[in-house]
C-alpha cells in the first residue's frame, strides 16, 4: 500500500491529538495493522465452502445454535450484517493475503528458519554431584537400570516430574550447549556426563524430527512474512505520522 496515501487518509480522518494519543500509548500499531490488512485484503474473495465453515466455527465458538441466534447476537453487538461478515471472514482473508503475497518467497524463508523449526525429544538427568552423574551413566550404559527410572529418582531439575523426558520442543528453545551435543549424537546414544554451570548433566537423544516443507509449513512461512511486512509498514507510517504532528504544530 502507498504509505503517503495511508498517512494522508489517517491525517484527514483523525485529529492530531488523537494521533498523538495513539502513538504515545502504543496503540497506533494495532490501528495501522487493521487499516493495512483491510486495504490489502479488500479485493480477496472467500471460497463458498470455506465461508460456510467459518460461519459454522463462529456459531460453535459463541455457543450459537443457528442463523437466528447469530442474528440476535449481531443485534446485541450492534453490528451491521456487513461488519459481522467481515469479522467472521477476516482470518480467512488474512490467510489468503499472506499466501497470495508471499507464496513465492515461502521456501526461501523456510530454508532460513529451518533450524529453528526442527523438533527434538531427549532425556536428561541433572545433579550437582559429579560422582553420582558418573555412577548413573555406568548403570544406564551397562543396562543395569533404566534412564527414566533413575531420572525420576535422582534428577534435581523439573525434568524429574517427567522421568527426564523433554519435548518435543523446537531446537532453538533448548540450551544451545545441550543442543550442540544432542545434534552430534545418534538416537538412543547415551552422552557422557559433562558440567554446565552448577550441574553435572547426563543426556540421551530420543528422537530428532527435521521439519519438512509441507503445505502447513508453507502457510506458516507466508504468515510470518506477512507479519514482517506489516511491522515494517507500521514502523514507516508511525515515523511519518510523528513528522506530520510536528509539522502541524
Amino acid at each position: 500500500m502507498d504509505t503517503n496515501k495511508l498517512i494522508l487518509k489517517i491525517s484527514e480522518s483523525l485529529d492530531k491529538n488523537v494521533i498523538n494519543f495513539l502513538i504515545n500509548n502504543n496503540l497506533m500499531g494495532s490501528y495501522l495493522r487493521e487499516i493495512l490488512i483491510d486495504a490489502e485484503s479488500s479485493k480477496i474473495s472467500v471460497d463458498p465452502n470455506e465461508k460456510r465453515e467459518a460461519f459454522k466455527s463462529f456459531l460453535m465458538k459463541n455457543n450459537l445454535n443457528d442463523i437466528n441466534d447469530l442474528d440476535d447476537f449481531r443485534k446485541r453487538k450492534d453490528w451491521s450484517k456487513e461488519k459481522m461478515e467481515n469479522i467472521i471472514l477476516k482470518p480467512l482473508k488474512i490467510k489468503s493475503l499472506a499466501e497470495n503475497k508471499f507464496k513465492d518467497k515461502a521456501n526461501d524463508h523456510f530454508l532460513k528458519r529451518k533450524n529453528d523449526l526442527d523438533l527434538i525429544v531427549y532425556s536428561i538427568i541433572r545433579t550437582k554431584e559429579k560422582q553420582l552423574a558418573l555412577e548413573l551413566y555406568l548403570r544406564i550404559d551397562s543396562e543395569e537400570e533404566d534412564f527414566h527410572s533413575l531420572a525420576k529418582k535422582y534428577s534435581e531439575g523439573t525434568e524429574k516430574l517427567t522421568k527426564g523426558i523433554i519435548g518435543p520442543i523446537y531446537t532453538n528453545q533448548a540450551n544451545q550447549v545441550l543442543m550442540t551435543k544432542l545434534k552430534s549424537s545418534k538416537s538412543g546414544e547415551l552422552i557422557e556426563p559433562f558440567q554446565l554451570d552448577k550441574w553435572w548433566i547426563l543426556m540421551r537423544l530420543e528422537t530428532f524430527m527435521p521439519v519438512e516443507f509441507t503445505s502447513t509449513i508453507k502457510l506458516q512461512m507466508c504468515a510470518e512474512l506477512l507479519d514482517a511486512y506489516l511491522s515494517s509498514e507500521i514502523e514507516k507510517c508511525t515515523i511519518e505520522l510523528k513528522k506530520h504532528i510536528v509539522e502541524a504544530i
